[in-house]
This record gives C-alpha cells, sequence and structure tokens, in this order.
C-alpha cells in the first residue's frame, strides 16, 4: 500500500486513531512500529507525510505531518467510458485510477450493451468507488478519485470537462493523437477522454461530440475491446502531454513551433 486514504481533512500535528481494516493492515501485515512514517491522502485532497505514535491492541495512533507537493501525468484527465456489460468496468476503474486519473464517468451509450438501470445501480456505483479507493491506496495516485455514473452521453458531457478526445474505430471520422493534441488548447489543462462501447459511437453521438469541443481521433488499425482501449487512451495520451516540452523542441527545429 503505498499511501492511506482517510476522511479527515489535513492539519498540521493533529493526532487520530486509525480503526478498522486500514489498522489491522498496518499492524499485522506491514508490522509498524512508533517513529515509522507513512503517506496520507486527506479529505482535501491534500497528500501529507503521516509518523506512526504508537500501536496497542490493533489500533494504530498516527501523527499528521508535513503537506507533501505531487504532480501526477495523468492529474488533468478524466475518464469517461461508456458502461460495458459484466464486470469489465471494474478493471477499467482499477487501471485508470493506478494510472493517475483525475477522475472517472461511466456513462450509457446508445450502444451500450448494460444490465438494466434499476435499484442495484446504488450498490454498483458504491463498489466502483470502492475499487478507486483501494487502487488509490495501493498506486499512490494523488487525486481522490470520485466514480460518476451518467445515464446518457448528454448528462456525461455535463459533468466532463469543457474539452477533449473522443477515440474512435474509423480513420475516416478521427485525426491522430499526436496531431489532436498539437493545439495549444488540448496540451495544457483539464480533458475528457470518452471511451466508447464495444460497438462503438453513432453517428449522431459523434456529432454532439463535435458540437461540444470534443475532437474524434483514430487509434490505428487494431480492433481492441473496449477495456484495452480506455487504458490504452490514457497510456497514450498521458505521455505525449508528459513529454510535450520534447517533441516541441524537435518542432522548433523542423518549422518553428
Amino acid at each position: 500500500m503505498k499511501q492511506l486514504i482517510i476522511d479527515r481533512p489535513w492539519e498540521m500535528g493533529r493526532r487520530f486513531i486509525l480503526e478498522g481494516k486500514a489498522s489491522r493492515y498496518l499492524a499485522k501485515v506491514r508490522r509498524v512500529n512508533p517513529g515509522d512514517e507513512l503517506e496520507l491522502l486527506c479529505a482535501g485532497g491534500e497528500a501529507c507525510f503521516a509518523s506512526v505514535v504508537s500501536v496497542e491492541d490493533g489500533e494504530v495512533l498516527l501523527e499528521m505531518g508535513s503537506v507533501i507537493e505531487r504532480r501526477d501525468s495523468l492529474a488533468e484527465l478524466v475518464l469517461c467510458c461508456a458502461a460495458l456489460k459484466g464486470r469489465k468496468l471494474d478493471d477499467v476503474i482499477r487501471k485508470a485510477v493506478e494510472c493517475g486519473v483525475a477522475g472517472v464517468i461511466v456513462f450509457l451509450a446508445e450502444h451500450s450493451v448494460f444490465e438494466q438501470v434499476d435499484s442495484r445501480m446504488a450498490g454498483k456505483i458504491e463498489r466502483w468507488n470502492k475499487i478507486a479507493r483501494e487502487a488509490g491506496q495501493q498506486s499512490g495516485n494523488s487525486i481522490r478519485v470520485e466514480v460518476l455514473f451518467a445515464g446518457s452521453l448528454s448528462e456525461a458531457l455535463e459533468a466532463a470537462p469543457g474539452r477533449g478526445l473522443v477515440f474512435h474505430e474509423k480513420q475516416a471520422d478521427g485525426v491522430s493523437i499526436h496531431r489532436a493534441l498539437t493545439g495549444d488548447e488540448m496540451r495544457e489543462g483539464r480533458l475528457g477522454l470518452f471511451i466508447g462501447p464495444e460497438g462503438g459511437f453513432s453517428q449522431k453521438e459523434l456529432e454532439l461530440f463535435r458540437s461540444r469541443g470534443y475532437y474524434p481521433v483514430w487509434m490505428g488499425p487494431s480492433v481492441m475491446r473496449a477495456e484495452t482501449a480506455a487504458v490504452a487512451a490514457l497510456s497514450a495520451v498521458s505521455i505525449l502531454r508528459l513529454e510535450k516540452e520534447e517533441w516541441c523542441l524537435v518542432e522548433k527545429e523542423k518549422s518553428g513551433c
């Protein structure tokens, strides 16, 4: 476990007793001792160091320390994934959070094959957020990732960043990821990354994306499952944005950037 995610605000020098599963993990599995140092992600989003004060009867007393300055390469990317059948979304959410994504939105697309939205939906959303929390603790993601559910693409676009990319399977309808990210408005700031269902997006949905400032992009000739495409899209955009200064220098050498 890289860090602990807690529901307490950060306060320098604050002491509190850690109970439950997290406390048992520290005491029985990691076998922490007084003086050991941990990392916490607090309710307000601050990451901080914490010192173990005491370990008694399975309860761990911690003291909050200084704030940790972090910046993840994916901290401004929000994954918007169409609902998938079965538990495929569990793996998508887990891997996205491990990559460092800032948020996840699950939505119903025209071609989504998904169980009926009913009273059990609240339980699914709760499970998704539990998965996101556990993945955040394991990976050290500096963002407290929340998983939201939208009943339609329009609702998802309202909750998503105001610009971004739509990953499409047809080359004729999209440009390369690199070309889409060359514009100044796409190199910085928050972006939404939309992944469609197994059947892809409809033409009507693509038109809606364009009207909202989203660019269709093509990921190559390989046919990928939706859950594979989600992770591949995050990785591709992350690397391009992370290395934007380097490829900008290359462009300068050729024609100016």
